[in-house]
């Protein structure tokens, strides 16, 4: 074989691969679009895709898992 043809095919089967991880990753965070339009709480317990909770709160604040809400009535605000 060429030398050159084999630069072609190998240039080619790069530039297909790449292609392939393109569109491999536009697919994902599509349907991961779609999965987060209608609220599918299968997202919570999916192994493909990590969660970070982003807040804005002081430093050295701290999240606490399933604490209770207590509502305040008006008279408590004064």
């Amino acid at each position: 074989m060429d030398q050159n043809l084999v630069g072609w095919i190998c240039s080619i089967l790069v530039i297909l691969f790449l292609l392939g991880l393109l569109f491999n990753e536009l697919v994902k965070r599509w349907k991961i679009g779609v999965r987060l339009s209608i609220m599918d709480e299968s997202l919570l317990e999916d192994d493909n895709i990590s969660i970070e909770d982003i807040i804005q709160a002081p430093q050295g604040s701290v999240i606490s898992q399933k604490t209770p809400i207590i509502p305040m009535k008006e008279d408590d605000w004064k």
